[in-house]
């Protein structure tokens, strides 16, 4: 490094130029330099990439650069530098001083709130790990006493399978087995019935088995055009599709009604196509981004519904779904694809939505511990260690009988997870302990859910599930809001089985069944 150089100046298209001599002692203090530099490589960085980059972020604040990810404010109080976490510039030093002594009080009560929060959090996971070792089984055998009495007849130990309601088109009568090849882990739920049965002998009180019956209850749109769509053969229901679009460009409804409907004839590629063509419109707002990656994660195509979610994240980081959705696509590609960057990814999203406060979602972070302590339990049996920054306090997987989640697709509505147990008990966010254990998480009303029930010790008999819809405060052109509910039995073991099952509610004040769980007495 010298203390002087030469700089040569010229004027572009002409051979005249001059050399100058630079001496740091005689320096004046300035940006030109620095920000033309910085000019240069924020093209580059721009170039690189479709979407503004962390780096080209950095050098326009930094810099005061006008980029694709940055615009040009105007700031002249210590306020407004502070709104817009933008340092003062050296010009002016004791604004500058100012502003870092207010940052750094801003990280102390962040980090003070922070502790806080975490302390709620650990509170409220302590009362559901009591509730998860409470024993019911007192209650339990006065409860399955009434049951023989009502059924006649001696019932045993139950072993756990899914059932859903009266399918509104047809029956398919044939059964086929769950594989566990990831693959065929999720049934498909838009279709007319389908089912799956399977199950062993449960051989201690801590180590139940769980196999299942379903049959789906899809919602058929009443539109004009899917009744065109319907009624062409299925070879021919594309280029049916492809007649009617163009009148409907500006009706998501369509786009979605159509997808549903080809997915539910397992034209998973065709479905995937129609969907992008509703992308390729300019729909780009996170609601719709998040109807579509739904789809496309039912679909078991997560490789492109993460791709959605990615977006969204970036979009929506007040919303803890946004972590909540990414994280758990993540965790389903690392259990079907065996990724360990997916896995460990996905804890540290759901661990986010665990350590943050979310005022419009309260107890979130019980929902998000109960998926993430799973995923800790399942990566750990592969050797992938936990996140140091996950405390220690909050692991401990709670793995159940039964376990039901409930989200919606559509934000600012408001929809109810109900489960009917076989005693006739109502479990809902009203009545959310039962007396054999079943407990459901709190009410939220802002849009998405998602909302829980859990039990861990299941009695025999039909645990009928419904979604109570009470409204929407949101105005869409996507249609009804669709409501999705996972269904887990022997939910953070081994022999883990799961269904998803999907249900469009059309109609504000409605409650609706979206299927049944079937306990039968083990043989």
């Amino acid at each position: 490094v010298s203390d002087s150089g030469q700089v040569r100046l010229g004027t572009a298209g002409t051979s005249t130029s001059e050399l100058l001599e630079i001496h740091a002692a005689a320096a004046q203090p300035g940006r030109i330099l620095s920000r033309s530099w910085a000019g240069q490589e924020a093209q580059k960085a721009a170039l690189e990439r479709e979407e503004p980059s962390e780096r080209l972020l950095q050098l326009g604040r930094t810099y005061g650069l006008v980029t694709p990810g940055t615009s040009l404010l105007v700031l002249e109080d210590l306020d407004q530098y502070l709104e817009y976490d933008v340092e003062p510039p050296p010009s002016r030093p004791e604004m500058v001083m100012e502003f870092k002594e207010c940052q750094e009080e801003e990280k102390a009560i962040i980090h003070d709130r922070k502790e806080k929060h975490l302390e709620h959090v650990i509170e409220l996971w302590k009362a559901r790990v009591a509730w998860w070792e409470k024993d019911f089984r007192e209650k339990n055998k006065k409860l399955k006493r009434r049951r023989e009495e009502e059924l006649g007849m001696p019932i045993a130990e139950s072993l756990p399978r899914f059932s859903r309601g009266e399918p509104l088109l047809m029956e398919i009568s044939e059964d086929f087995c769950l594989s566990e090849a990831p693959e065929e882990r999720i049934c498909r739920c838009l279709t007319p019935r389908a089912s799956f049965q399977g199950g062993a002998e449960e051989t201690a009180e801590e180590d139940r088995t769980a196999g299942g019956t379903s049959s789906s209850k899809p919602w058929e749109p009443d539109a004009s055009y899917m009744d065109v769509i319907r009624k062409a053969r299925l070879d021919q229901a594309y280029r049916t599709y492809l007649d009617q679009r163009r009148s409907y460009t500006q009706s998501p409804s369509f786009f979605f009604d159509t997808a549903d409907y080809f997915f539910s004839q397992k034209e998973t590629i065709l479905g995937m196509r129609i969907l992008s063509n509703l992308l390729e419109l300019g729909y780009d707002d996170a609601p719709l981004l998040r109807m579509v990656a739904w789809r496309l994660q039912n679909a078991d195509e997560l490789d492109e519904a993460i791709s959605i979610l990615e977006q969204i994240y970036k979009q929506r980081p007040d919303e803890p779904q946004s972590f909540r959705d990414l994280g758990l696509a993540l965790g389903l590609r690392w259990e079907s694809l065996g990724n360990a960057e997916d896995a460990l990814r996905a804890m540290e999203l759901l661990y986010e939505v665990v350590s943050r406060s979310w005022p419009h979602f309260p107890e979130i972070e019980i929902i998000a511990l109960m998926e993430l302590n799973r995923l800790l339990f399942l990566a750990g049996k592969k050797g992938i260690p936990a996140p140091e920054q996950i405390d220690s306090r909050l692991r401990k997987n709670l793995d159940l009988d039964i376990r039901i989640s409930l989200s919606w697709d559509s934000d600012l509505t408001d929809v109810d997870l109900h489960v009917f147990e076989p005693d006739g008990e109502h479990a809902y966010y009203g009545h959310n302990r039962t007396a054999m254990g079943g407990l459901v998480s709190l009410d939220f009303r802002q849009g998405y859910g998602p909302e829980e029930y859990v039990l861990r010790r299941a009695l025999p008999g039909v645990y009928t599930i419904k979604a109570h819809y009470y409204g929407s405060r949101q105005v869409t052109t996507c249609g009804p809001c669709t409501v999705t509910a996972t269904v887990f039995t022997d939910y953070g073991r081994e022999q883990e089985k799961k269904q998803v099952l999907m249900l469009r509610l059309e109609k504000p004040s409605s409650e609706e069944q979206i299927g049944e769980i079937t306990i039968d007495a083990a043989k």
